[in-house]
């Protein structure tokens, strides 16, 4: 049982359970739930999204076992109840079965879960060590799953072209949102990474360096959120959730770091990021009520 355990642990599936809440929003941005076929093929793309991103977080710590050894030791592979082998099984099952559901919808989703389970792939097994690179191929991913999303019941170039300024910020959204979270979780590894010679953010420039650039990625964030409502893309519900839930508490969770940036604190800064992922995705929901 603890090893049935132990693989769960392994893909992550909070992280796979956000994707999929991500490209059902980027279907309902864009009205595709409104028949039978629009609803089974957001189905289909939401499970595709959840194995795609279960698979990576599996390649994930296949690769960086040594440095999970020190910063995560009880994670399923340094802990021992998972084999290097069945992680790289694991992983590679989830990708493969996440590209065929995505064969199920159309051709454009099924070239991008290619697309992104390549890229996933190489980031884990070499972008990773190269820092900002990395940082900046997460990030774009995370966008890309709300055009998934959104592009999962669009039949038509016509359609799509009418729906794109739906999804064109919450993809900026995700893209900085992820950019920022990044640069804090690599600033909490820097222990681990500086053994296995990865070249991140902070290993180079230091830790306050990092943050004052995150900070910098968020404000850019806090900067750009009122527009959908300014374009009138989304309504006052939106604007309300995002200036509270989430640009306040931005502001306030960097106050909350700056003062004290030890490992601690980094690592409860990227667990309340991560629950402030799901209120950003509540704010584009309602935004669109």
């Amino acid at each position: 049982m603890s090893k049935v355990f132990g693989l769960i642990q392994l893909s992550r599936p909070v992280n796979g359970i956000l994707g999929a809440l991500s490209a059902i929003l980027g279907a309902l941005l864009t009205g595709g739930l409104g028949s039978f076929s629009g609803g089974n093929k957001v189905l289909l793309a939401s499970m595709s999204v959840f194995l795609i991103i279960s698979g990576a977080n599996a390649i994930n710590d296949f690769f960086d076992l040594e440095i999970d050894r020190v910063n995560r030791p009880l994670r399923p592979l340094p802990s021992g109840r998972v084999k290097k082998g069945e992680a790289l099984l694991l992983s590679l099952f989830l990708f493969l079965l996440g590209i065929f559901f995505s064969a199920f919808i159309n051709l454009g989703d099924f070239l991008i879960a290619l697309f992104a389970s390549s890229l996933l792939f190489l980031y884990s097994l070499h972008l990773k060590k190269k820092g900002l690179a990395g940082n900046l191929v997460v990030s774009l991913l995370s966008g890309l799953v709300f055009l998934f999303g959104g592009l999962s019941t669009l039949h038509s170039a016509s359609q799509i072209f009418h729906s794109l300024h739906f999804l064109l910020f919450p993809f900026l959204f995700a893209f900085l949102f992820h950019l920022g979270r990044e640069v804090i979780k690599d600033t909490e590894d820097m222990e681990g990474d500086a053994k296995e010679n990865v070249t991140t953010l902070p290993l180079r420039y230091g830790k306050i360096a990092a943050l004052r650039f995150s900070f910098i990625v968020f404000l850019l964030l806090i900067g750009i959120t009122p527009l959908p409502y300014l374009f009138q893309f989304y309504n006052l519900f939106y604007l309300l959730v995002v200036l509270i839930g989430v640009d306040l508490f931005l502001l306030l969770l960097f106050l909350f770091l700056f003062r004290d940036p030890s490992p601690g604190r980094l690592n409860r800064a990227g667990l309340l990021l991560k629950v402030d992922m799901g209120v950003g995705l509540l704010a584009l929901l309602l935004g669109r009520i």
